[in-house]
């Protein structure tokens, strides 16, 4: 018994000298711990480097030609992230993704959003997928690029499941944390780590978030790690949807290279300097800046941002490695963008808008009146009259015809840019950019192109006067069908021969270029367009403005086309680089053509071998008439290995080929339909606004101009826009009126026009019709056999005040039934601006 309780005291006793032991060596390493922690933190507090920070200021102000304030940046609070490049390990990572978690709970609580960047999006069925945010192949490659380096992936062809998985476990996302919660955290820290190379500036997380939140923030700083508050700018435009086309709007930069998004980099060289770049990050800005997309917002980006690096503001602090800031080394302000001033008329813009969107209404209510009043015969023309397409859109360019300057563009449907600011929802997304969109987005004023009808006889009778075709006194009645061409006299050809649109033929006898006009006879321009030619009428039309672009200072702009071998197909372009779509249409054909010889032949043909033959085959059309059998057989040969012989027994196949491409050539035949502003002519509202007031002018032909001057942040005038000539056209005095006298007529109820009784009894009685000069103009959308007269294009010109002409007037309404039509619009702007005046 006294053994048993020797042995358990020896036990106790060894039981405690090793739990002393253990105490001592545990009481042991923690003062060395608090030894190391301590020398750390002094470490941390004493050792000091340099931090600089970088700071932009507000974008710069749009106003109109008075002074009003079209775009402005308004003061707002965002919230961002900064992550220190040196904490890399995994307990960092960790902490960082904590506080975002909690900074996340606090914005959203307070009713702010997150910015979602993030470039992995999970499918309904689990799976993931990349989405670059962009349609560009070339922008969304070079974001990839971007995500892959800055994330340290291995392998650059890693899916997307891979990458995400990657990174969940790289930035410790809790395992319980849903996918919708996570890329809310893992957008913040892709961006963080895209802008790496400028750690110090951090990434916006939120923008413009509440006071409320803020303070929540700022008072929670110390366990935010990473969060801070910053004072910042929201684009704000006051107009709303008025001038959206031309004002523009904001997004975030897709890509580093300036050339994938259509940047005009002559802006930026010429402003910069040496400075310039085609690396936007090189300039100084960062992912997360908004830049202009659209409008002005986007042509004059390089006077506008205050992100390039001449413009940014710094201040460099000494801190200790814990990033507590000890001194402030050096501070520099930053530089706001440049305010540019518009041509624009902001109240006139208002007026054009509304008067083109009534314009439009009234239009459609009378193509609906026109088919329930006429089903029957609409049924003929078109089974299903639902197809029938009526006015939806349009738009209305007012020029000051003595200088170029654009005092107001108007384009319906249009859009409110503050839906880019604040971030489109699904509803405005489909509206923008859905399948039933008529594209709000798109200036029609510049980027819509079509026949221009009526209103180009002007061009065709002073080239006529020009080349001594005609003088202002020939006279020539209408004979219509036209039956002669230039290519001979003597041959008529009967088969769809173009005619005049008056129904009796004897009201059009007798014309003088003056009448012609007022009563717009084809039979008269077909005349003077023959005994041109097409060459010196595209000649004489580019002097009078219609040639290339106007020049006008915003993205988009299209080209215009009149006529000639060039404009139909120019075989030393591509198909892609094709002035009409008749290339395309007839490449369409001789594809689809080939594939049936090949099954025809029984031989095995590559889709390839077929499109580079139809190529090569559109190719061999240059203009000239001759029989191009034999090359067609050659080609066939070359390209699609079969012998000419078996091409020779199956003739069909080269006959269909060779008339095909005879419709690439140009006829004379289409010189005298490009005579009446037909064909495939396509001319824009701001060409034909030019083009007008080169006329009301007498002669010069100016550029376009939407920019008048450019002012520094300081208020002190940068640069005024001059106006500057396109061309001056020498010619008699006696030519500039015989036109403008033939205008004078068109609204003349004296001389019977075509617009003198469109215009309503009370504008007439206040004299304003007596006051301008006009001309309609109405472009067929099919050919005699397919066109429906509702869905015709609508187009008006005008100059005001008749005797010395100050503003042009150019309104077009596709599907808009007749030239006349346009009277609404051009009505309810005349009034205005006469009201205005007196």
């Amino acid at each position: 018994m006294k053994s048993g309780n020797k042995q358990r005291n020896f036990r106790l006793v060894l039981i405690g000298i090793v739990l002393t032991a253990m105490l001592a060596y545990l009481i042991y390493g923690l003062q060395l711990l608090t030894i190391e922690e301590t020398e750390a933190y002094v470490a941390a507090t004493t050792q000091t480097r340099e931090v600089t920070t970088y700071q932009s200021g507000v974008r710069g102000r749009i106003v109109d030609r008075n002074g009003v304030v079209l775009a402005y940046d308004e003061t707002t609070y965002d919230v961002m992230f900064y992550r220190d490049p040196t904490k890399t390990s995994a307990i960092e990572s960790a902490r960082y993704t904590q506080s975002l978690i909690k900074a996340i709970e606090i914005i959203e609580n307070g009713g702010g959003e997150i910015i979602d960047g993030f470039y992995i999006y999970m499918n309904e069925d689990g799976t993931y997928y990349f989405d670059f945010g962009t349609t560009s192949e070339s922008a969304a490659a070079t974001r990839r690029k971007n995500f892959v380096e800055a994330c340290n992936f291995s392998n650059p062809e890693l899916t997307a499941e891979e990458a995400y998985l990657i990174l969940r476990e790289s930035w410790r996302i809790p395992d319980d944390m849903s996918f919708s919660q996570a890329r809310k955290i893992m957008s913040i820290r892709q961006e963080a780590v895209l802008n790496s190379y400028r750690a110090a500036e951090g990434v916006i997380i939120a923008y413009d978030v509440s006071l409320a939140v803020v303070a929540e923030l700022d008072m929670r700083t110390g366990e935010l790690l990473g969060v801070q508050t910053q004072k910042s700018s929201t684009r704000i435009y006051p107009m709303g949807e008025t001038a959206s086309h031309i004002i523009g709007f904001l997004s975030k930069q897709a890509t580093t290279d300036m050339s994938d998004i259509d940047y005009v980099y002559d802006s930026y060289a010429q402003f910069l300097g040496e400075e310039a770049t085609e690396n936007m990050l090189e300039m100084g800005y960062s992912f997360s800046d908004y830049i202009g997309v659209a409008g002005v917002e986007k042509t004059m980006e390089a006077y506008l941002t205050p992100h390039i690096t001449s413009r940014q503001g710094y201040r460099t602090y000494l801190t200790n490695l814990r990033g507590s800031i000890l001194e402030t080394l050096q501070s520099v302000s930053p530089t706001d963008g440049m305010t540019v001033q518009l041509t624009i008329d902001i109240e006139l813009q208002k007026v054009a808008e509304e008067a083109l969107l009534h314009n439009i209404q009234t239009t459609r209510e009378k193509q609906e009146q026109r088919l329930q009043n006429n089903l029957r015969y609409y049924q003929n023309l078109r089974e299903d009259v639902s197809t029938i397409k009526m006015a939806e859109t349009g738009a209305v360019v007012i020029m000051d015809c003595n200088n170029g300057d654009i005092l107001a563009m108007a384009s319906y449907p249009n859009y409110d840019p503050n839906l880019f600011t604040d971030g489109v929802d699904d509803l405005e997304f489909e509206y923008l950019y859905g399948d039933d969109s008529n594209l709000p987005t798109l200036n029609r004023a510049i980027a819509s192109r079509t026949a221009p009808g009526s209103v180009f006889k002007m061009a065709t009778g002073f080239a006529g006067l020009m080349e001594g075709a005609i003088t202002t006194e020939t006279r020539i009645s209408d004979r219509s069908p036209y039956y002669y061409y230039v290519s001979d006299p003597l041959t008529r050809v009967e088969q769809d021969a173009p005619s005049c649109w008056t129904s009796n033929p004897a009201n059009h006898s007798n014309l003088n270029i003056s009448r012609a006009i007022t009563v717009s006879c084809n039979y008269f321009f077909f005349t003077v367009a023959d005994r041109v030619g097409i060459d010196r009428l595209v000649y004489w039309s580019g002097q009078l403005g219609l040639e290339g672009t106007t020049g006008v200072e915003l993205p988009g702009e299209l080209s215009v086309v009149i006529g000639g071998q060039d404009a139909r197909y120019d075989n030393d372009k591509a198909l892609s680089e094709q002035s009409s779509s008749m290339p395309r249409l007839i490449y369409n054909q001789i594809v689809s053509h080939l594939r049936n010889i090949a099954a025809q032949s029984g031989r095995e043909i590559s889709e390839e071998q077929i499109y580079t033959c139809a190529e090569k085959l559109l190719q061999l059309q240059d203009g000239f008439q001759r029989e191009l059998g034999g090359e067609i057989r050659r080609v066939m040969q070359e390209e699609l290995n079969i012998p000419e012989g078996i091409s020779l027994i199956h003739s069909s196949w080269v006959v269909t080929i060779s008339t095909w491409l005879e419709e690439l050539r140009w006829k004379p035949t289409y010189t005298v339909q490009t005579g009446i502003g037909q064909g495939v002519m396509m001319l824009t509202p701001i060409s034909l606004a030019r083009y007008v007031s080169t006329l009301a002018n007498s002669g010069t032909a100016y550029d376009a101009h939407i920019i008048d001057a450019i002012y520094n942040a300081d208020g002190t005038l940068y640069q005024e826009v001059e106006p500057t000539i396109h061309s001056r056209i020498a010619a008699s005095d006696e030519y500039w009126r015989a036109i403008l006298e033939g205008m004078r007529g068109v609204v003349s109820p004296e001389d019977g026009g075509t617009a003198s009784s469109v215009f309503s009894d009370e504008f007439e009685d206040k004299g304003y019709l007596d006051n301008i000069i006009g001309k309609t103009g109405t472009a067929q959308t099919g050919t005699s056999g397919t066109n429906v007269d509702i869905e015709n294009t609508s187009w008006f010109v005008a100059a005001l005040p008749r005797d010395n002409p100050e503003i042009v007037i150019a309104v077009m309404i596709p599907n808009g039934l007749s030239g006349s039509s346009a009277s609404v619009a051009i009505e309810d702007i005349v009034t205005y601006w006469f009201e205005r005046e007196s």
